[in-house]
């Protein structure tokens, strides 16, 4: 309880101060997300619930994302598509030969033949992913305080972004966009 109020009470504080950080936007974090891994920053843009993963993601252009992940107690709005400024820290995955043999190690671990086949099939199609497109990179933020924005007219294409696609059969306020390639790593680096 104690945490589902402190982070109800930063997200109100952040809100309210109209904090002067407009945030990070996520194609700027990519051109050196080096720059970013382990220190406290502000991401700010257009966020959704990946279809696949159910994943909190703020979205840039084409593949780049960072996955939200927000302290215990956060729900996600019920839209598509919402525009949040997330304050955290910067966390990176790397999806390499290293992680492909950790998921054999675990296959060749496991009596159960349908969890080992599943784990082989995993590590060879993120081989795959990886022969193709070189090591896979994931970045989080561990957020400590959120921001949820609401769209304005001028901002309303924000809100109309992938709204349009929605994908998940079980619950179409979870939008994927058909040309996000990212679902394909995500879903083999799970």
């Amino acid at each position: 309880m104690k945490k589902v109020l402190s982070v109800a009470a930063l997200a109100l504080i952040f809100a309210a101060c109209g904090t002067k950080d407009a945030g990070l936007s996520v194609d700027k974090f990519y051109e050196n997300p080096a720059e970013y891994i382990g220190k406290e920053v502000t991401i700010a843009g257009v966020a959704r619930v990946c279809c696949q993963s159910g994943a909190i993601q703020i979205t840039g252009s084409e593949k780049n994302v960072i996955t939200l992940i927000p302290a215990e107690g956060f729900t996600a709005p019920e839209k598509a598509v919402w525009k949040v400024k997330a304050k955290g820290i910067i966390n990176e995955e790397i999806i390499d030969e290293t992680y492909i043999a950790t998921l054999t190690d675990q296959a060749n671990a496991t009596e159960d033949s349908t969890a080992k086949a599943d784990l082989l099939a995993k590590a060879e199609k993120i081989k795959g992913i990886i022969v193709a497109e070189g090591v896979i990179r994931k970045y989080s933020i561990d957020a400590t305080a959120i921001e949820i924005i609401e769209c304005d007219k001028e901002d309303a294409a924000c809100c109309k972004k992938d709204s349009t696609k929605a994908c998940c059969k079980k619950d179409s306020t979870k939008a994927c966009s058909e040309k996000d390639s990212t679902k394909i790593n995500e879903s083999a680096a799970e």
